[in-house]
């Protein structure tokens, strides 16, 4: 019986996953930090094949996360699959920037899988068998105006995950990261021709689970999407930053004109210089 610790489960891909998954009798251990939420999604599993046990885990704290992962061993049993969903990250100001946006989306993806890894990579290292499966977006592959606590937090995530992949394959431990496309939780329908292509996360939670089985490093939904996010993830930055000027709404307005700075960073200078002179020839 497949026994799968999946975090995230009180919101988005991972809520639904976690139904997906319990229609076709795993046991889950599903957590995440809304008590209602979970207890919601259990209510939801009763009667089908499998089940869904809820637990609220602060996966902030590293100490609870190994609390929970040991729980699960010795009361339900060996792990044989780690879920990693996240809590779609908080929206940046796009008046003001501030570091703490940045960071906090840093720690619900990247920081929060981390810590999920360090708890359960000890018992299956001692098994050599286990499968840890993460949660990706397209949003890490290139920087899209608007994106940039959202695209550094999935560009370190991706990095992160394909560079623990060589260690726990040494181990007999599978890592697999799955890209699904974008979902509608990610905010993109300020971009129409994102937010076109957009995909729910049940639909995400499905494809998910019927990956779980390949052994491939990272999977993505064939379809329009993917493949345009593979080109743009080639493309040259002045090319990539043409294609962006010409098909995202207003994009324009986000790029100086590298005239325009030129001439603004030279009235600096000038201004500069003037102040420096007049400063001297007063103290003459």
């Amino acid at each position: 019986m497949n026994i799968a610790w999946l975090t995230g489960a009180d919101k988005g891909v991972g809520y639904y996953l976690a139904m997906e998954l319990a229609v076709q009798g795993w046991s889950v251990i599903a957590t995440g930090s809304d008590r209602k939420d979970l207890e919601h999604l259990a209510l939801r599993a009763r009667g089908l094949e499998g089940r869904i046990m809820p637990s609220v885990v602060d996966l902030s704290k590293p100490a609870l996360a190994m609390e929970c992962v040991q729980a699960i061993e010795q009361q339900v049993g060996p792990i044989t699959h780690a879920l990693f969903c996240h809590t779609p990250p908080p929206e940046a100001d796009a008046e003001v920037f501030a570091s703490a946006q940045v960071q906090a989306s840093m720690s619900l993806v990247v920081s929060d899988t981390a810590r999920a890894m360090e708890a359960v990579i000890p018992y299956f290292v001692e098994r050599e068998v286990g499968v840890i499966a993460v949660l990706n977006s397209y949003l890490g592959y290139r920087g899209l105006p608007g994106f940039a606590c959202h695209g550094a937090a999935f560009s370190a995530l991706e990095t992160f995950c394909e560079s623990m992949r060589f260690s726990l394959e040494e181990k007999g431990i599978r890592l697999l990261l799955y890209t699904p496309g974008l979902f509608e939780e990610e905010r993109v329908e300020d971009i129409d021709s994102l937010a076109s292509l957009a995909t729910t996360p049940q639909v995400c939670a499905e494809h998910f689970s019927e990956r779980l089985a390949d052994w491939s490093f990272e999977r993505l939904v064939p379809n329009s999407l993917s493949w345009g996010f593979r080109i743009l993830r080639i493309l040259p930055h002045g090319i990539f930053r043409r294609f962006i000027r010409k098909n995202l709404p207003d994009s324009d307005m986000r790029f100086a004109k590298v005239e325009e700075h030129e001439a603004m960073l030279e009235n600096i200078k000038d201004l500069a210089q003037k102040a420096k002179a007049a400063e001297e020839g007063g103290g003459a």
